[in-house]
């Protein structure tokens, strides 16, 4: 099967399977790739996937298999994370292993989604088959090893909804030609019986025409820069190493730099800063007096975007967004 579900399973591969039709309700490929019964197309709206969500099973088309141990409970949580300005942050956490992420941009048509990653990989394309408030099916076709036509599936509830306006609770639901989903038992989801609570309290800077009041319980804290969006080109820089870290008091900011001098060498500087909060407006002045001012984006308990204004002659006056993670 796809590249997609080798990174996210680790599982090796059944020798001599192939992807066939069923009349199993375990199989959700049952009757197509695409559309509903009426041949109708839904149209997904960025600010209806903007947020977090965590996988809670997959169906592995080409083999016909559900895996299904997804979750802290089983030592291996995924998260899928879209942001407003077109980017996102696929990760796995794997309990006795590396933490593994890839960075990417993203654009959505109708109810495709289509990731280009950061680091150059393999592009991916997601077909949209089931979006709510609280839950997201995301398919993916492709030709298996015997040359047919198979679509894996992957389960998704939300976690966390910063910079979402949540939509209107009607599924944007793609369908699959009007096969049956299933794991077999009629019921469709990770048995878990939770949605996911949001619980991030999203502190979201949204436009600048909306100004949440942040939370502060959720601002202090250690945070670690892991890219860098420059507003200039358009394009995302991550972090491989020397990573920047914020360590956020009640009221003061210990900021760990890491630049280049002229030479090329690496330095590394401490800032103190004294810092106020005005909306989602973060103003911070240095020991000599001079202030800094950022503009908080996305504030959930494991995640923190701030953007500030640059200028240079060629592009004029844009933003620049830094992304940061909690390390402590």
């Amino acid at each position: 099967m796809k590249r997609l579900f080798t990174l996210f399973c680790g599982i090796a591969m059944l020798a001599g399977a192939g992807c066939s039709k069923s009349n199993d309700n375990s199989n959700p490929n049952n009757g197509g790739n695409g559309g509903n019964e009426d041949g109708d197309t839904p149209t997904i709206t960025v600010s209806q996937l903007i947020g977090t969500w965590e996988a809670t099973k997959l169906y592995d088309g080409e083999f016909g298999i559900w895996f299904e141990e997804y979750g802290e409970q089983f030592g291996y949580v995924e998260t899928l994370s879209f942001r407003a300005d077109g980017t996102g942050l696929l990760r796995t956490e794997e309990t006795g292993a590396n933490t593994w992420e890839e960075a990417f941009s993203y654009t959505v048509e109708n109810n495709v989604i289509t990731t280009r990653p950061t680091n150059g990989n393999e592009n991916t394309v997601y077909r949209v088959e089931k979006l709510t408030d609280s839950e997201m099916v995301l398919a993916i076709d492709y030709e298996g090893e015997n040359g047919k036509p198979c679509t894996d599936k992957i389960y998704y509830k939300r976690i966390d909804s910063s910079g979402s306006d949540g939509g209107d609770g009607n599924e944007g639901e793609g369908g699959d030609g009007g096969g049956n989903e299933g794991d077999g038992s009629g019921n469709e989801g990770d048995g878990s019986g939770n949605e996911g609570d949001g619980s991030g309290n999203e502190g979201d800077g949204g436009d600048e025409g909306n100004q949440p009041q942040i939370d502060l319980q959720y601002l202090q804290g250690k945070w670690e820069a892991y890219q860098e969006y420059l507003g200039s080109t358009g394009e995302i820089i991550p972090y491989d190493q020397n990573r920047d870290i914020l360590d956020i008091g009640a009221n003061t900011i210990t900021a760990t730099i890491h630049g280049y001098d002229d030479n090329d060498h690496l330095e590394v500087m401490t800032l103190e800063l004294t810092y106020t909060l005005d909306g989602n407006t973060l103003t911070g002045e240095d020991e000599d007096g001079e202030e800094y001012s950022f503009r908080i984006e996305v504030l959930t308990q494991t995640e923190f975007v701030y953007s500030y204004e640059s200028y240079s002659p060629e592009h004029g006056t844009f933003r620049n967004k830094t992304y940061h993670r909690r390390i402590g």
